[in-house]
Formats: C-alpha cells, sequence, structure tokens
C-alpha cells in the first residue's frame, strides 16, 4: 500500500514540474512578443532622411504624457536614444492628445487636465557631447 502512495506522490510532483515548465515557456513567448512589439516600435521611430529629423530623447520616458520638464539629463547613459522627432510627436498625439498635434490649443487643453500645468523650470544637459545624426536611414546617438 506505501509503494502505491509514493507512485502517487511522484507523478503529482512531476504534474507540478511539467505545469511549471509549460508556465515558464508561455511566459517567456509573452515577455519575448513584448520585447518584438517594442523593437518594431522603436524601429518605426528611428527612421530617418536627414539629420534634422533626429533628436536624442530618454526611453525610458519618451512616451510618457506628463513631462516633469525639471530633469537633469545625462546623454552619456544607453537610455538615451535616437529616434525621429516628428514620429515620436505623432505616436505621442495619439496616445495622449487624442490625434491632436502636440502645439495644438486642444492637446494643450487636453494636458493640463490630464497633468495639470507644465513647470517653469528648465531641463539641464550633462555630457552633452552627443548628438543625433540619421546615418544611413536610422537615427543614431553620436559623439559630436
Amino acid at each position: 500500500m506505501n509503494e502505491n502512495w509514493y507512485l502517487i506522490g511522484f507523478l503529482f510532483v512531476l504534474l507540478l514540474i511539467s505545469s511549471c515548465v509549460k508556465n515558464t515557456v508561455v511566459n517567456d513567448q509573452i515577455i519575448d512578443k513584448e520585447k518584438t512589439d517594442n523593437k518594431v516600435a522603436k524601429d518605426e521611430l528611428a527612421r530617418c532622411n536627414a539629420n534634422e529629423d533626429c533628436i536624442i530623447v530618454n526611453e525610458e520616458t519618451m512616451l510618457n504624457c506628463c513631462r516633469s520638464g525639471c530633469d537633469e539629463v545625462d546623454y552619456s547613459l544607453d537610455n538615451y536614444i535616437a529616434v525621429n522627432g516628428e514620429a515620436l510627436n505623432k505616436k505621442i498625439s495619439e496616445k495622449c492628445y487624442g490625434g491632436y498635434d502636440i502645439g495644438s490649443s486642444e492637446a494643450k487643453q487636453i494636458q493640463i487636465e490630464k497633468c495639470g500645468p507644465v513647470p517653469g523650470c528648465s531641463v539641464f544637459v550633462k555630457n552633452g557631447y552627443y548628438e543625433a545624426k540619421c546615418i544611413t536611414g536610422a537615427c543614431k546617438k553620436v559623439l559630436k
């Protein structure tokens, strides 16, 4: 009789392990899809025709609807990347302002309603030895 309980216990443990492995694979696939979606979005934002198309932004906050405006930025950090400014503004407009142009009075009103007034302080640039350039059709952060 004890042998049956050991066998049942062993099968139960195997069942638990296989369940965990399946969940891990599913979770990895979900994470990989998110990484792929983010990469596609970044690739779309990187396309350019001229240096004037490109700007340097903080990748972690570039799509935030509310801006602090009082940041210290360090362009030497990896999270500061080069993107197409017009394409980024379009994404922000769609996400945050119902498609209104960022500079429009409608977008400004929406921002005030969502975020409050824009802070009146400036951004301090640390390690500003970088610039955004269009290189072979993609915005790149490079040393000046």
